[in-house]
């Protein structure tokens, strides 16, 4: 008896949940990346999105390796803009962090 009142189970094409963006901060810098995140920090309160160029020039060095660090450790969000590494903003966390770090509250 096929009356239509059978309850389906979910097709196996049903979408999935979205993922979701939590990721893990890994809260041990160097001295060299925390030096890197204060030019950072001070560019995007200025209203600016710093390729790692501009970072570099503004740090004196090259800085393309403590911003990929400092990516890889759940700090940033960097996006390729014009073929061009550009930090676009901080993770929720690392702007709690930041935070502390600059009211001397570093937390290890």
């Amino acid at each position: 008896m096929n009356d239509g009142s059978r309850s389906r189970s979910p097709s196996p094409e049903a979408p999935a949940a979205p993922p979701t963006y939590r990721r893990n901060v890994d809260f041990r810098i160097t001295a060299d990346e925390e030096q890197v995140l204060f030019v950072i920090v001070g560019h995007l309160n200025a209203g600016s999105a710093p390729t790692t160029e501009e970072l570099s020039r503004d740090a004196g060095r090259d800085v393309q390796g403590d911003v990929e660090a400092l990516r890889a450790k759940g700090w940033l969000l960097v996006r390729d803009v014009d073929n061009r590494a550009t930090v676009i903003g901080l993770s929720p966390m690392a702007t709690a962090a930041v935070s502390n770090l600059r009211f001397g509250r570093r937390e290890t």
